[in-house]
Parts: structure tokens; sequence; C-alpha cells
């Protein structure tokens, strides 16, 4: 079983590149206003059913959100091709138009947050199991892992925009010598691609150690009935993920920008953005539940 998610998560990865046989992506690689909404309606289920922000999975293979789609009647590729679209854009929409002390009230309730799982932690484990610490370091590594993979998908998604885009240039152009370069453009991206593609599938493999780290420490903590324990690191763990997302926000505040080639999509976020960010705010997202 355990072995078995990096290769879900792999699977999920061919299944964003190609969107699945039975749902087919837009010609033009562009988020609609059918799929936006749907999207809103599969977080809108998924908060129903007790999802929440942290729950999440890249690829949606979790039970409660298969459990989700299937009761709001939604394609799963449609929901997969519009997530990370939808997410990336809303975020900067939101992170330039946000003043900066929404990030400094949000990281501080964050930290706070932190510092209280953290002291319960070291009490529990005076006298309790040391796996508790244990768990609390993989799920430190897990954090960091899951964030740069989040970026490798966003990066991955606008270089094939990019690709597709120069692919038609150059099959448009009249000129001998703009059709080479376009097409010298469109390969480069490929190469690019590639690359990305063999970046994404070590950090699956990293993932899938972490993943059954994580899973092993549970197991121990649960027979020896360590709740409290469990509780305390589930809270740390989103607090850190929080703390991560707040300081990018602040980071990236003054500079942050959508890619050229996202526009087509950028509009149609933009006229739902209202309802998506409420709906990623009750969800618990650090970044909307901050500007909500």
């Amino acid at each position: 079983m355990r072995h078995r998610l990096a290769l879900v998560l792999v699977l999920g990865l061919a299944l964003v590149a190609r969107a699945g046989d039975a749902w087919k992506e837009p010609e033009n690689g562009a988020l609609t206003d059918k799929l936006v909404q749907d999207y809103v309606s599969y977080l809108e289920t998924f908060k129903k059913l007790g999802g929440t922000w942290h729950a999440q999975t890249t690829y949606l293979t979790s039970d409660l959100e298969r459990k989700a789609i299937g009761q709001a009647g939604l394609d799963r590729d449609a929901i997969l091709f519009a997530k990370p679209r939808v997410d990336h854009i809303a975020r900067v929409l939101v992170v330039k138009a946000a003043k900066s002390e929404v990030w400094t009230a949000a990281h501080k309730r964050a930290e706070e947050k932190l510092a209280g799982a953290k002291k319960k932690m070291e009490d529990l484990m005076k006298n309790g199991p040391k796996e508790i610490g244990e768990l609390d370091k993989v799920n430190v590594d897990l954090s960091g892992l899951d964030r740069s993979t989040s970026k490798l998908l966003v990066t991955t998604i606008i270089d094939r925009l990019k690709k597709k885009a120069k692919e038609k240039e150059a099959a448009d152009a009249k000129d001998a010598g703009a059709k080479k370069k376009a097409q010298e453009d469109a390969d480069a991206l490929e190469a690019q691609l590639k690359k990305e593609t063999d970046e994404f599938l070590k950090s699956m493999q990293k993932l899938d150690g972490l993943l059954n780290q994580q899973l092993d420490l549970r197991e121990k903590l649960e027979k020896v009935g360590a709740t409290d324990g469990l509780k305390a690191v589930a809270t740390a763990a989103d607090a850190r993920r929080d703390i991560e997302e707040v300081e990018a926000n602040q980071k990236e505040s003054d500079t942050i920008q959508l890619d050229p080639v996202l526009k087509p999509s950028v509009e149609v976020v933009r006229s739902k953005l209202d309802a998506i960010k409420k709906a990623l705010a009750e969800l618990g997202s650090p970044t909307f539940a901050a500007v909500k």
C-alpha cells in the first residue's frame, strides 16, 4: 500500500500532462468559466465533507478528495487541470493587491500556533514516546518538499503553454528565419520540460521515502495511544506550512507577476475571484483567509 503512494503521484503527473482520455483540456490550454466554477463547487463540497486546506493532495489522490469529486458530479481530470492554475493565478492576484500588514498579522498567528504545538510536544516527550519528535522532523521535510514540488508543477504548466505557443508560431510563420527561430525556441522548451519531469520524478522518490517514514511513526504512536502527541504534531505541521506560505507572500509581494502566457486564464479567474477566495479561505488557506 505505502509503496504505491509515489506511483499514484507520478501517475498524477501523467494525468496532468495528457489531461485524461474522457476529458480533453481546452485547445488553447486556458481556463474556462465552467472549469473555474466546477473547481469552486469541488472546494465547497470538499469542505462540507470535512476537508481542509492542508488535507489536500497535489493530484487529488485521497479518498476524501475523490468522494468530493464524485458527490459534486465532476470530472477528476477537469479538476486536476483547474486546481493548480486557479490556485496560482488567484494567489498572485491576491498577493499583489494585499497590504503588508495583512501578512504580518497572518505570520504572527501562525507563529503562535506553532509555538503552542511545540510546547505541547516537548511536554509530552518528557515522559512519553520520542517518536513524537521524529514524526515532527519528518513533517518538516515533507512540508519543504511539498512546496518545492508545487512550484515545479506551476513552472511545468507555464512551460507547456509557452512551448505550445512557439509551435503555433513556427507553424504560422511565413519567413524561413522566423520559422526556424520559433522552432528552436520550442525545442529548447521541450528540453526544459524533460529536465523538469526528471526533477519531479526525483522529488517523488524522496516523497515516497518520507511518506513511508511518516506512516511508520504514526503507527507506532497509535499503538501506544499517543493521541495528544499526534494532534500536536499535526498542528505543528499545519502551522509550519502556514508560515512558509505567508513568508513567501511577504517576500514576493513587490515582485510577483503572472506570466503573460497565462493571460487567457487570468480574466476568467478574476471574474470569479470572490468565490474562489471565499472557498479557499473556508478551507483554511492562510493566504486567502488573511484577505477575506
